[in-house]
Protein backbone atom coordinates (compact mmCIF):
# COMPACT_ATOMS: atom_id res chain seq x y z
CA UNK A 1 0.00 0.00 0.00
CA UNK A 2 2.87 2.23 0.82
CA UNK A 3 4.88 1.60 -2.33
CA UNK A 4 1.43 2.10 -4.44
CA UNK A 5 1.17 5.85 -2.48
CA UNK A 6 4.70 6.26 -3.78
CA UNK A 7 4.41 5.72 -7.04
CA UNK A 8 1.00 7.34 -7.20
CA UNK A 9 3.00 10.42 -5.91
CA UNK A 10 5.80 10.31 -8.62
CA UNK A 11 3.45 9.86 -11.29
CA UNK A 12 1.69 13.46 -10.04
CA UNK A 13 4.83 15.18 -9.44
CA UNK A 14 6.03 13.85 -12.96
CA UNK A 15 3.02 15.17 -14.54
CA UNK A 16 3.05 18.37 -13.29
CA UNK A 17 6.57 18.84 -13.98
CA UNK A 18 5.87 17.94 -17.67
CA UNK A 19 2.95 20.27 -17.38
CA UNK A 20 5.01 23.44 -16.01
CA UNK A 21 7.79 22.76 -18.48
CA UNK A 22 5.55 22.49 -21.57
CA UNK A 23 5.48 26.41 -22.89
CA UNK A 24 3.96 28.31 -25.43
CA UNK A 25 5.13 31.45 -27.61
CA UNK A 26 3.38 34.07 -29.13
CA UNK A 27 5.57 34.63 -32.28
CA UNK A 28 3.04 37.38 -34.13
CA UNK A 29 2.69 40.76 -33.38
CA UNK A 30 0.17 42.52 -32.01
CA UNK A 31 -1.17 46.07 -31.28
CA UNK A 32 -2.24 45.28 -27.50
CA UNK A 33 0.02 44.74 -25.05
CA UNK A 34 -0.69 42.39 -21.54
CA UNK A 35 0.33 44.09 -18.51
CA UNK A 36 -0.67 43.11 -14.65
CA UNK A 37 -2.65 45.44 -12.75
CA UNK A 38 -2.99 45.14 -8.80
CA UNK A 39 -6.74 44.25 -7.67
CA UNK A 40 -7.94 45.35 -4.62
CA UNK A 41 -7.40 42.09 -2.43
CA UNK A 42 -3.05 42.36 -4.26
CA UNK A 43 -3.83 39.33 -6.57
CA UNK A 44 -2.82 40.00 -10.24
CA UNK A 45 -4.84 40.00 -13.37
CA UNK A 46 -4.08 40.21 -16.80
CA UNK A 47 -5.43 43.48 -19.00
CA UNK A 48 -4.78 44.55 -22.50
CA UNK A 49 -3.46 47.21 -23.31
CA UNK A 50 -3.81 48.92 -26.64
CA UNK A 51 -0.53 50.33 -28.36
CA UNK A 52 -1.41 54.07 -28.74
CA UNK A 53 2.06 55.36 -28.32
CA UNK A 54 5.24 53.11 -28.03
CA UNK A 55 7.74 55.64 -27.78
CA UNK A 56 7.63 55.49 -23.76
CA UNK A 57 4.92 52.85 -21.94
CA UNK A 58 4.21 55.40 -18.83
CA UNK A 59 2.58 57.81 -21.62
CA UNK A 60 0.73 54.73 -23.58
CA UNK A 61 -0.44 53.85 -20.05
CA UNK A 62 -1.59 56.68 -19.26
CA UNK A 63 -3.79 57.02 -22.71
CA UNK A 64 -5.11 53.98 -22.04
CA UNK A 65 -6.66 54.65 -18.93
CA UNK A 66 -7.62 58.30 -20.63
CA UNK A 67 -9.48 56.30 -23.13
CA UNK A 68 -10.76 53.75 -21.00
CA UNK A 69 -12.93 57.15 -18.88
CA UNK A 70 -13.74 59.54 -21.87
CA UNK A 71 -15.08 59.47 -25.32
CA UNK A 72 -13.50 60.20 -27.61
CA UNK A 73 -10.61 57.76 -27.72
CA UNK A 74 -7.45 59.29 -28.46
CA UNK A 75 -5.97 57.40 -31.00
CA UNK A 76 -1.98 56.45 -31.99
CA UNK A 77 -2.46 59.34 -35.35
CA UNK A 78 -3.82 62.09 -32.79
CA UNK A 79 -0.17 60.99 -30.71
CA UNK A 80 3.10 63.00 -32.22
CA UNK A 81 6.89 63.00 -29.98
CA UNK A 82 7.79 66.75 -29.33
CA UNK A 83 11.03 68.16 -30.31
CA UNK A 84 12.99 70.07 -27.70
CA UNK A 85 15.81 72.45 -29.11
CA UNK A 86 15.73 70.47 -32.19
CA UNK A 87 15.78 66.94 -30.73
CA UNK A 88 13.08 64.33 -30.33
CA UNK A 89 11.70 63.84 -26.68
CA UNK A 90 9.83 60.72 -26.46
CA UNK A 91 8.77 61.63 -22.79
CA UNK A 92 6.52 64.21 -24.03
CA UNK A 93 3.55 63.78 -26.87
CA UNK A 94 1.53 66.68 -28.68
CA UNK A 95 -1.83 65.45 -28.41
CA UNK A 96 -4.25 66.48 -31.97
CA UNK A 97 -7.19 68.61 -31.34
CA UNK A 98 -8.96 70.89 -33.22
CA UNK A 99 -8.68 74.06 -30.76
CA UNK A 100 -6.03 73.99 -27.86
CA UNK A 101 -2.46 72.70 -27.26
CA UNK A 102 -2.18 69.59 -25.20
CA UNK A 103 1.03 68.39 -24.36
CA UNK A 104 1.53 65.05 -21.92
CA UNK A 105 4.54 64.53 -20.21
CA UNK A 106 6.26 61.85 -18.44
CA UNK A 107 7.89 63.43 -15.11
CA UNK A 108 10.01 61.18 -13.95
CA UNK A 109 12.28 58.32 -14.64
CA UNK A 110 9.55 56.06 -12.24
CA UNK A 111 6.47 56.80 -14.99
CA UNK A 112 4.35 57.34 -12.17
CA UNK A 113 4.50 61.26 -12.14
CA UNK A 114 2.25 62.53 -15.50
CA UNK A 115 2.04 66.69 -16.46
CA UNK A 116 -0.38 67.82 -19.12
CA UNK A 117 -0.58 70.85 -20.48
CA UNK A 118 -3.94 72.69 -22.57
CA UNK A 119 -2.99 75.52 -23.85
CA UNK A 120 -5.91 78.30 -25.43
CA UNK A 121 -4.21 78.24 -28.70
CA UNK A 122 -7.34 80.52 -30.68
CA UNK A 123 -9.71 83.41 -30.09
CA UNK A 124 -12.38 81.03 -30.34
CA UNK A 125 -11.29 78.69 -27.90
CA UNK A 126 -13.99 79.65 -24.32
CA UNK A 127 -12.99 78.39 -21.14
CA UNK A 128 -15.66 75.73 -21.49
CA UNK A 129 -13.29 74.60 -23.90
CA UNK A 130 -10.81 74.18 -21.60
CA UNK A 131 -12.94 72.97 -18.66
CA UNK A 132 -14.22 70.11 -21.19
CA UNK A 133 -10.13 69.30 -20.88
CA UNK A 134 -9.97 70.09 -17.58
CA UNK A 135 -12.55 67.66 -16.45
CA UNK A 136 -11.58 64.31 -18.84
CA UNK A 137 -7.74 65.02 -17.61
CA UNK A 138 -8.31 65.63 -14.19
CA UNK A 139 -10.35 61.84 -14.09
CA UNK A 140 -7.36 59.90 -15.18
CA UNK A 141 -5.17 61.62 -12.57
CA UNK A 142 -7.81 60.64 -10.04
CA UNK A 143 -10.68 58.61 -11.11
CA UNK A 144 -13.21 59.19 -8.05
CA UNK A 145 -13.43 63.07 -8.82
CA UNK A 146 -16.87 63.75 -8.88
CA UNK A 147 -18.39 66.35 -11.83
CA UNK A 148 -19.60 68.11 -9.37
CA UNK A 149 -15.99 68.30 -6.93
CA UNK A 150 -14.16 69.85 -11.09
CA UNK A 151 -16.68 72.27 -11.28
CA UNK A 152 -16.51 73.70 -7.44
CA UNK A 153 -12.53 73.65 -7.88
CA UNK A 154 -13.45 75.47 -11.58
CA UNK A 155 -15.51 78.30 -10.36
CA UNK A 156 -12.91 78.89 -7.32
CA UNK A 157 -10.14 78.83 -9.75
CA UNK A 158 -11.86 81.15 -12.27
CA UNK A 159 -12.31 83.66 -9.06
CA UNK A 160 -8.94 83.10 -7.83
CA UNK A 161 -9.67 81.58 -4.98
CA UNK A 162 -7.93 78.37 -4.66
CA UNK A 163 -4.38 79.36 -5.98
CA UNK A 164 -2.25 76.88 -4.52
CA UNK A 165 -4.51 74.45 -3.89
CA UNK A 166 -4.71 71.01 -5.11
CA UNK A 167 -7.77 69.18 -6.90
CA UNK A 168 -7.51 66.69 -4.41
CA UNK A 169 -3.44 64.98 -5.37
CA UNK A 170 -3.51 66.84 -8.20
CA UNK A 171 -1.39 70.24 -8.58
CA UNK A 172 -2.63 72.85 -10.92
CA UNK A 173 -1.01 75.69 -11.83
CA UNK A 174 -2.66 78.00 -14.39
CA UNK A 175 -2.49 81.76 -15.86
CA UNK A 176 -5.63 83.57 -16.03
CA UNK A 177 -5.96 86.85 -18.05
CA UNK A 178 -8.97 88.81 -17.42
CA UNK A 179 -11.29 85.89 -16.61
CA UNK A 180 -9.87 84.28 -19.94
CA UNK A 181 -7.67 80.82 -18.80
CA UNK A 182 -4.60 80.80 -21.16
CA UNK A 183 -3.07 77.72 -19.92
CA UNK A 184 -3.89 74.75 -17.26
CA UNK A 185 -1.09 71.98 -16.33
CA UNK A 186 -2.35 69.59 -14.14
CA UNK A 187 0.93 67.44 -12.35
CA UNK A 188 -0.17 64.38 -10.27
CA UNK A 189 0.93 60.18 -9.69
CA UNK A 190 -0.62 58.01 -11.85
Amino acid sequence: MKDGVNVKKIIILLLCLVLVSCGTTNKSKSTTKDILENSFFGVKKKVKEKLIYKKDTSINSFLNKYNEINDPDITSDMVSMKKLEGKDSPSIVDISNEKLGIWIQRKNMFGNKMAVAILNNSDNVTNNDLKEQFQKYSKVFNDSLTNKEIDEYWDKMLKGKNRGKKLKNIKVKRIIFYGKVIYLILEGKI
